[in-house]
């Protein structure tokens, strides 16, 4: 009730049903995932079944949620520690071994390589960001202003700069760092 529409106006709320899965398997090219959206799929519990050995199907919540986790999470770059982190702390709690985790993690990247794959040409995408360079990249682009998206506008990275450990960049005079 917080935000009503004047009169003689509708307010209308969508749902863009596991929006970042699908995007991530388009943009990287990961076509046998888009196929499975495509198909009507649900594919945390097709990952699940891969993770178990078995058929898993929304029935099996437990199952089911750490095949949501996987495609979510590892989906961008997502490592076995947070990866078993995020299992625990969520609804339900799901405790794992590490050796589990990190197996759960291969199976992943070894299954949909050209997310991987792509992992890289975004840290490309940073690179060129930081030097200022322009570069297309399919439907986006790149300048020193950041990464240009189809629709003209910009994902921003304000002071942009390469540490050790990775990039950093500054948003409401924080710090932050980029991953994956």
């Amino acid at each position: 009730q917080s935000i009503m529409a004047p009169g003689g106006y509708s307010l209308v709320v969508g749902d863009s049903a596991q929006i970042e899965a699908r995007m991530n398997a388009w943009f990287s090219g990961q076509d046998d995932l888009v196929q499975a959206f495509r198909e009507g799929e649900d594919i945390y519990s097709l990952f699940a079944s891969d993770i178990y050995g078995r058929k898993i199907t929304k029935t099996d919540k437990t199952e089911r949620h750490v095949g949501k986790t996987s495609i979510l999470g590892l989906g961008y770059g997502m490592g076995a520690d947070k990866f078993k982190h995020t299992l625990k702390v969520g609804k339900p709690s799901v405790s794992m071994e590490m050796s589990e985790c990190r197996d759960i993690v291969n199976l992943y990247r070894a299954k949909y390589a050209e997310i991987k794959s792509n992992w890289m040409l975004c840290e490309g995408m940073l690179h060129d960001i930081a030097n200022g360079r322009e570069r297309i990249y399919g439907c986006v682009s790149t300048s020193a202003e950041g990464i240009r998206l189809p629709n003209g506008m910009y994902i921003r990275y304000p002071n942009l700069s390469q540490g050790d450990d990775g990039f950093t960049y500054t948003n409401r005079s924080k710090t932050v760092k980029i991953y994956g």
